[in-house]
């Protein structure tokens, strides 16, 4: 078997998901995770449900029902937890990338390395050089530290491989978390799809040529959340970005006539002081300037154009079996009122959730898209964190550190809440009635 690692791209900052990219290591066959294992971003199949039925307490803050608690270096990584041992990344001193492993049981940090690197990339003003969740199986863990490189160690911290990567030319840095070629596929009628959540559409890759084999058009111009597949192998995806609401469009006028206008030196670009021109450009400069030269092109000009009027807000649900172009033929329903942005989507007890900023948490019929109550929980911050899911109960977390417990059910009720008076950007793991939590500077262990 080929060993390797498949890794979802990004479009922005601190963000999970998007365009997929294969990098071949030189190790043996991987070996399977197990079962009560939360092995890579938002657990098994990504689906961020709790790994068994084991009791979770709902009232946990940072004293009450604390196995044990751990400082840590800020990073905005999430757990991935294989047997007795809990894998973690980081930035010690602002400028030291490092892969942490710390003892299940009780928190302790048994060992930590620094992957080297010459010089950091730009990263958004709210964003780490820790981004993206590691990766692992029963031998080996897998973590991405943007244009330093894919690394891959052994459970006691040896390096057994490396693959260079970027340099990552955009304005938000790396926060593509890696995932064992296993381990995150869609399968239908026993074939392996590789599914990307990517601008203005998804996609579906064949497994073992890599061409595309579908394509779901109707998404937003950035694509900053997971897909999750459901029991009946339904695929929901969701994509959020400024100006897609259908009544609040951002739109650009000809090029001819902003250069016109705006072109003042008359050289038939635009330079990022006539670009500010325009309050779409004007934040978004470097995004437009697709080969980062400094100046924006008619062609560039047009090509962003045609993202925010093609741009759709929505969350979709897609049947399993589509092929070519199957926006008409797969698509079981949209949802465009309450849409998240980084939050991915959870699938629980036939129900999606989706939490989008300011804390307005959703909760649709997962067959029909029809809603069942949309309302604000505690926490009105933006939301990184992704929604888990177990024993009954989802727990969601505010980027400034706001905890809300809420039944999962159709009419969703808040069963709790909490402060953590640090920011979060991780997604907590959820293990053997164990709950993994982590803020900007701890990991903490809750439990009955």
């Amino acid at each position: 078997m080929q060993c390797g690692t498949w890794v979802r791209g990004k479009f922005a900052g601190i963000r999970h998901a998007a365009s997929l990219l294969i990098v071949a290591g030189a190790c043996s066959a991987a070996a399977p995770a197990l079962a009560a294992d939360w092995p890579q971003f938002r657990g098994p199949q990504s689906s961020g449900l709790a790994v068994n039925s084991a009791a979770l307490p709902a009232n946990i803050d940072r004293e009450k029902h604390v196995q044990w608690q751990t400082e840590l270096p800020p990073g905005h990584s999430s757990p991935a937890i294989v047997g007795n041992k809990i894998f973690l990344t980081a930035v010690r001193d602002g400028e030291h990338l490092e892969t942490i492993c710390l003892d299940r049981a009780s928190g302790k940090i048994l060992w930590r390395v620094e992957a080297p690197h010459t010089s950091l990339e730009k990263i958004h003003g709210i964003g780490s050089y820790a981004q993206p969740s590691p990766t692992a199986d029963a031998e080996r863990v897998v973590v991405l530290f943007g244009s330093s490189g894919l690394y891959c160690y052994d459970h006691d911290g040896k390096e057994l491989w490396k693959h260079a990567m970027g340099p990552f030319n955009d304005e938000f840095g790396a926060a593509a978390s890696p995932i064992l070629v296993d381990d995150r596929v869609w399968k239908v009628e026993g074939r392996k799809e590789i599914v990307v959540a990517g601008m203005l559409r998804i996609c579906g890759y064949d497994w073992e040529t890599g061409e595309e084999r579908w394509t779901v058009r109707g998404l937003s111009r950035v694509n900053c959340l997971t897909p999750v597949v459901g029991p009946d192998g339904t695929l929901y995806a969701a994509g959020w970005s400024a100006g897609g609401e259908p009544g609040d469009r951002i739109s650009l006028p000809p090029f001819a006539d902003f250069a016109f206008q705006y072109d003042t030196n008359k050289n038939g670009t635009l330079e990022p002081s006539e670009a500010a021109a325009s309050p779409a450009l004007k934040t978004r400069f470097a995004q437009c300037d697709r080969n980062k030269d400094g100046q924006i092109t008619a062609a560039e000009y047009e090509e962003f154009q045609m993202l925010f009027d093609r741009s759709e807000n929505t969350v979709v649900a897609i049947r399993p079996g589509p092929a070519g172009d199957a926006t008409e033929s797969h698509v079981s329903w949209k949802y465009q009122k309450v849409v998240p942005f980084c939050a991915s989507p959870l699938v629980a007890n036939d129900l999606l959730f989706c939490v989008k900023d300011g804390g307005i948490l959703s909760c649709l019929d997962a067959a029909t898209g029809q809603p069942h109550k949309s309302g604000r929980v505690t926490g009105t911050a933006n939301y990184y964190a992704s929604p888990v899911a177990g024993d009954g109960k989802i727990y969601l977390l505010s980027q400034r550190g706001t905890l809300s417990v809420v039944s999962s059910e159709p009419s969703w009720k808040v069963l709790h809440s909490a402060e953590f008076g640090e920011e979060t950007y991780a997604t907590p793991a959820i293990v053997d009635g164990r709950i993994y939590l982590r803020t900007s500077g701890r990991l903490y262990c809750f439990g009955l």
